[in-house]
């Protein structure tokens, strides 16, 4: 039996038993007054009270009951739960608003739509709206805004809120229901932010990029607005990364991008990262707008210095410019031309800025075209290697032979370095040929030192190859594996190699020479290097590069500057080998100089091995190559 039938069946017995007694008061007191009729009215009246009695200690039994249900659903819900009239007040506040705003219910209480106050400033005119068509057309609502709570932090609420009507269907209140929602608006946010944002620089990335080409294009055509798409590209920034590792790469890709937001913000441009270290900016070409002057000035924030982890980084980029709709209709087009350009910027020196021109297709296609073949080339091995000799220019013998490789391609036969070796610089295939190179090379002394014939062998390493963190791992494997003493090898860099990180290079060279390895300055006198560096460096040989030798005879300056060379190498205690001797007025020169070494076509063109072993075997000669 329920709690509120008890009470009724007892209401009901103690009313009936009231009655009883004022009956039988009635009957030993006045039965001799009245007549009996006279008292069923009093009888009847009792029986009816004790009955209203006990309906209202039910209805109130059962309202007890029902809050009691409701107070054990909203107070102890999660959800912030109000009832508010439509004056203001709050009747009722449920307990979980502390949880959610801070504030106890007594605050609510004491301050009419006190929920008013904590509505995040910049969502108080959708509250504002949700209040008018709450309170004045009484339309149920959903809505999500952010509130601030009681120490300041911003969360966002799930407001629920329905209209309460009295029984004549006029509105006396609101009841809402509140949720917190922050959890699930950083998840959304951090999903939005990954689709149209790069996660390293916070700029746009390449997916909201094409999304805003598309849209400008659209824009363009209804209102005949051309753009600028400009593809910028740092210049040697993977040297960065291989020198310094990628987390330094990284903050400085992200001080980078920092200054082109400031740009972007002042002059409305859209500015977004393409991938790696390339940045494409667009701007609208509206009247006395100028994509070069624009271009100009985001070269100009590379210009000054950046820091990460006290090194200092000089920065520079190229920049290629596609104009819609001229060059390209569609954003793959113009992203294709503008990259074409910023290549013809990397060709043409780097730090620039070239336009997009028709023939800058053809250049693009050819440069794929033989970015493929070199792929084949190395998984075919379609590389040779053909040797030059190297002579002591007083006795004339040969002494070393300097490798050099070559490209007999299936599809176009013999290709010169120069043709294919600025590609696979910049594709990074460079580090696969240049393994080639190692490996054929000692495998090619390991066969003259067979037949009794031992020269050094000298090898040409790229800067991209020497900053490998794994270059000197893979020179040791290799030397074990044709048994070839590292004292017969030399090892040719060029002054670019210097540049960066000189510790990190001048460990390396070290390593080298411990080893036992020659190390020889290719190109002398044409890069940038220090004299201070030069000094400390374990430096064998400066070979003195061809531009100088050529017009020796004629040039007062290109001999000033080859003695000067000769003599440095003579004082710092390193040979000099001059490259390019072409005639033996040259040769004889030279040799009155007092350089130790000298290559060239008058000595010797690069020959296949098969062709040098025969001249070696029968006793090599300037008389006989001459």
């Amino acid at each position: 039996m329920s709690q509120a039938t008890r009470i009724y069946f007892y209401s009901v017995l103690m009313a009936v038993s009231i009655v009883m007694v004022f009956f039988t008061i009635q009957t030993v007191f006045i039965e001799k007054i009245f007549h009996a009729q006279k008292v069923i009215v009093p009888l009847s009246l009792g029986c009816v009270l004790g009955l209203l009695v006990g309906s209202v200690q039910v209805l109130r039994a059962r309202l007890a009951e029902r809050n009691r249900l409701f107070s054990a659903l909203a107070d102890f819900a999660l959800e912030f739960t109000y009832f508010r009239k439509i004056s203001g007040e709050y009747e009722y506040v449920s307990p979980a608003c502390k949880q959610l705003t801070g504030y106890e219910q007594a605050v609510f209480y004491q301050q009419p739509n006190f929920m008013n106050h904590l509505i995040h400033p910049h969502d108080m005119k959708l509250w504002g709206g949700h209040i008018h068509n709450i309170n004045g057309e009484g339309i149920p609502e959903t809505i999500e805004f952010r509130i601030l709570t009681r120490d300041g932090q911003i969360r966002w609420i799930q407001h629920l809120c329905s209209t309460v009507q009295d029984e004549k269907g006029v509105t006396i209140g609101v009841r809402s229901t509140n949720v917190d929602i922050t959890q699930r608006k950083t998840y959304e946010q951090q999903i939005e932010f990954s689709a149209k944002y790069d996660h390293l620089t916070a700029l746009p990335n390449r997916r909201w990029l094409m999304t805003a080409l598309d849209e400008r294009i659209l824009r363009a055509g209804e209102g005949n607005e051309n753009f600028a798409v400009m593809f910028l590209d740092l210049d040697r920034f993977k040297y960065i990364n291989d020198t310094f590792g990628h987390a330094v790469g990284d903050v400085l890709l992200r001080q980078i991008a920092e200054r082109f937001r400031r740009l972007d913000e002042v002059d409305e441009l859209f500015v977004s990262r393409f991938g790696g270290d390339e940045f494409v900016i667009v701007e609208s070409l509206r009247e006395g707008a100028d994509p070069i002057h624009t271009a100009s000035r985001f070269l100009l924030l590379l210009d000054q210095p950046f820091s990460v982890n006290d090194h200092d980084f000089s920065v520079t980029g190229s920049v290629g410019i596609a104009i819609f709709p001229q060059d390209g209709e569609t954003p793959e087009d113009l992203l294709k031309n503008a990259d074409a350009a910023m290549y013809k910027a990397k060709r043409e020196g780097k730090n620039n800025i070239q336009l997009y021109s028709a023939d800058l297709a053809q250049a693009m296609s050819d440069f794929y075209h033989l970015e493929h073949l070199l792929k084949l080339a190395v998984e075919k091995d379609e590389f040779v290697l053909h040797y030059q000799p190297q002579v002591d220019l007083t006795s004339g013998s040969v002494v070393c032979v300097e490798a050099l490789l070559r490209w007999n391609s299936r599809e176009n036969g013999m290709i010169p370095p120069l043709q294919f070796i600025p590609v696979a610089e910049e594709t990074g295939l460079i580090r696969a040929i240049g393994e080639l190179v190692f490996r054929k090379a000692c495998a090619q002394w390991r066969v003259w030192s067979d037949q009794g014939i031992r020269l050094k062998m000298a090898v040409n390493v790229s800067p991209i190859q020497f900053r490998d963190d794994n270059f000197i791992r893979q020179l040791e494997r290799l030397l074990e594996e044709t048994h070839m003493p590292p004292s017969e090898l030399e090892i040719e860099i060029t002054e670019g190699v210097l540049m960066g990180d000189i510790d990190k290079v001048l460990n390396k060279l070290k390593r080298l020479r411990e080893m036992g390895v020659s190390i020889a300055i290719d190109d002398f006198g044409t890069g940038y290097s220090s004299l201070e560096y030069l000094k400390q460096l374990p430096i064998s040989s400066l070979k003195i590069d061809a531009s100088f030798v050529r017009e020796i005879q004629s040039s007062q300056r290109d001999l000033a500057i080859v003695m000067t060379i000769e003599a440095l190498g003579r004082n710092l205690q390193m040979l000099t080998v001059a490259e390019g001797i072409e005639e033996e007025a040259q040769y004889t020169l030279l040799k009155g100089i007092g350089c130790a070494l000298g290559q060239g076509y008058f000595i010797s063109r690069p020959l296949p091995a098969e062709a040098l072993t025969s001249l070696l075997r029968d006793g090599f000669s300037l008389k006989a190559v001459a």
